[in-house]
């Protein structure tokens, strides 16, 4: 490939002595080059840094000119109190987190069973855990199953912890912060899609409706997620773009366990994936809505640039088994309506 006329590097061979020595030079990095950058930048103090990987300042000092060296430029903005990354030492941190987070997860592999592969997966908790448990269970009967260590957060959350190196994949949407830019650097693997459904008590009064209006819903207490996050950010544009003011939260949770448990024993109401309210439908019930929300695609997500262990190939495919369970109809799933039918067999009885 070509070189772009403002690449320092434009003009040189592969076999140029520039070229070489540079190389040479990146060859003779240690780890503790690699982690003293990222202590500069989490700490913003070489002293700080210095301190943090168990080295004197001068010999930090000597380091961090023996990485600049390597790369060929200066990577810190040394100020007053301290220094920082500048853009061309941001852009290299990028990917020293990867490798930093690759060397960690190597060493945990050594250090338990090495008979079994290890993946490290990040999963949104109200949409994965349904989707995990499956995926779990079938790998088990067919022999497959990996050792797994699995992180939940929100969507920035799972993405920043996949482009540090920390996870191996991710199973998540994209939220509306999420920039262009951002979503090319995953290679993406569509899965199912998904959509928030509002969820009340089985004895709620709205549970008898046939059809509940949005605006019916704004003198109700809610369940809601924490600001920021996708669920939040969902709820309030559906009744924004009905021109109605989304309704102020009584109770706010990141726990889908701790906001369903809520609704069944409770007036109150939430806004839940689909997936959650399929694993409370024997507690909660699902009110019909005229306008649905709209679908948020779930996608299985790894680096582009960066060749993911052979053992997310197995998550993978179980995954997207699941995936073709849902979207088959071969799955169980409890319908509002039949919910509904129980809940008022279950009135009559008494």
């Amino acid at each position: 490939m070509a070189k772009n006329r403002t690449d320092p590097d434009y003009g040189l061979l592969e076999d140029d002595p520039r070229t070489t020595s540079r190389n040479g030079k990146l060859g003779r990095l240690r780890v503790r080059h690699l982690q003293l950058l990222d202590h500069i930048d989490r700490t913003g103090s070489l002293t700080a840094a210095a301190a943090a990987i168990g080295v004197s300042q001068p010999a930090a000092t000597i380091m961090l000119r023996e990485v600049e060296e390597a790369f060929g430029r200066s990577l810190i903005e040394r100020l007053h109190r301290g220094g920082r990354l500048n853009a061309a030492g941001a852009q290299v941190l990028v990917r020293l987190r990867v490798a930093l987070s690759a060397l960690d997860a190597a060493t945990a592999s050594l250090h338990a069973d090495i008979a079994l592969p290890l993946v490290r997966i990040g999963i949104l908790p109200l949409v994965g855990i349904e989707a995990l448990c499956s995926v779990v269970s079938k790998l088990e009967v067919t022999g497959e199953l990996p050792r797994i260590e699995v992180q939940t957060g929100t969507v920035g959350e799972l993405l920043k912890m996949l482009s540090d190196g920390v996870v191996d994949c991710v199973v998540s949407g994209f939220d509306h912060d999420t920039a262009a830019t951002d979503v090319q650097r995953f290679q993406l693997t569509r899965l199912w899609e998904e959509r928030l459904v509002i969820v009340a008590a089985a004895g709620h009064p709205l549970a008898r409706h046939r059809f509940v209006e949005l605006h019916q819903l704004l003198d109700e207490t809610w369940i809601r997620a924490p600001e920021g996050s996708r669920n939040r950010q969902s709820l309030d544009r559906f009744f924004l773009s009905a021109g109605l003011i989304p309704p102020p939260a009584r109770v706010v949770t990141r726990s889908f366990h701790i906001g369903l448990g809520l609704v069944s024993t409770s007036r109150m109401l939430a806004a839940v994936p689909e997936s959650a309210f399929r694993q409370y439908s024997d507690r909660v019930c699902q009110l019909r809505i005229g306008p649905q929300f709209p679908s948020n695609q779930v996608n299985l997500m790894t680096l582009r640039d960066v060749t993911p262990p052979p053992v997310v190939k197995t998550l993978e495919a179980a995954f997207k088994a699941y995936a073709g369970e849902l979207q088959g109809g071969t799955r169980k799933v409890s319908s509002p309506v039949s919910q509904n039918k129980k809940t008022a067999v279950d009135k009559s009885k008494h």
